[in-house]
């Protein structure tokens, strides 16, 4: 069992070919996968910027969903006190719920096919160039690094 989202080793006993045939180590070395997805999830961000409407819902990590359960809260607060100002008690309105999910293994039972049929029907370049950068910010007194 190896977890690919941290680069990983793999260590083996192989025997050679041939009679009496020294074992020898194999190694074979993994990179995390999140790493070699980087570039395909920027890509995906950058459709996800030109078609918003293709995209629904998706987020791409807290900020994205930061940005969009704020004002979601604001307008049930706000409802919230228009239903009080109306002389409605404030459980007349259902406090917001969120559920989380951990699909970290849902990727394994995906249609490849579908999956690159879909893909390639958002990506509307023909070539994308990403540049890299790093950004360095000072955040309530604290350094902060983003590459």
């Amino acid at each position: 069992l190896m977890n690919m989202s941290k680069g990983t080793v793999a260590k083996f006993k192989s025997r050679g070919s041939g009679y009496k045939a020294k074992t020898q180590p194999v190694t074979l070395k993994f990179g995390p996968i999140n790493q070699r997805l980087k570039l395909t999830l920027r890509v995906l961000q950058c459709e996800a910027q030109r078609q918003p409407e293709a995209f629904g819902s998706s987020t791409y990590g807290f900020n994205d969903i930061f940005c969009r359960y704020k004002p979601f809260v604001r307008r049930w607060q706000a409802d919230r006190v228009k239903a009080i100002q109306l002389g409605r008690g404030p459980a007349d309105l259902e406090p917001p719920y969120a559920v989380c999910v951990d699909v970290s293994k849902a990727f394994d039972n995906v249609d490849v096919e579908t999956l690159l049929g879909i893909c390639s029907e958002l990506l509307t370049a023909e070539k994308y160039t990403i540049l890299k950068f790093t950004e360095i910010m000072t955040v309530m007194g604290n350094v902060k690094v983003n590459h």
